[in-house]
């Protein structure tokens, strides 16, 4: 059955689950991302900060949470952990004397870019079936999921 017919069947009659489907694919990829990078004794949570702070030019701890949906105490054992791996650095915070704001250590920006290499390869492999035009698609589907999600809660 083609996709337009799928589309045209009642929502929850769908199987398997789209939500399932999302999972499993992100699951799959996550995993053989993760794999990649245990060399660099780097979690795909760790790859995930880095890129997030070197897209923001610098976060708080508190930020960083917010985005992980975790407590600042449990994101601030990350951020340890990811210092003393000399990945990440606090600095003052000339606004705001009580907040430090998080940068990449040289060698976090080295390990960022290893960490980008390594996901395009990822990437590359996981939508070598799909056109250029189907992931355009997909890209622009899942980022409308997600920002409706976001505007909800």
């Amino acid at each position: 059955m083609s996709i337009e017919g799928e589309l045209r069947l009642d929502r929850k009659a769908l199987r398997p689950r789209s939500l399932y489907l999302l999972y499993i694919a992100a699951h799959a990829l996550r995993s053989e991302l993760e794999q990649k990078l245990r060399p660099l004794g780097i979690t795909g949570v760790h790859y995930s900060i880095l890129a997030m702070i070197e897209s923001n030019g610098g976060m708080s701890s508190t930020e960083v949470a917010r985005r992980f949906f975790v407590t600042p105490q449990t994101m601030n054992e990350t951020i340890i952990a990811m210092e003393r791996q000399d990945l990440l650095k606090r600095h003052k915070d000339p606004s705001n004397a009580r907040s430090r704001i998080i940068r990449l250590t040289s060698h976090g920006a080295e390990t960022l870019a290893t960490c980008e290499s390594l996901n395009d390869d990822v990437e590359a492999s996981a939508f070598a079936c799909l056109e250029d035009a189907e992931l355009a698609m997909l890209r622009r589907l899942t980022d409308r999921v997600f920002t409706a999600r976001l505007k909800r809660d």
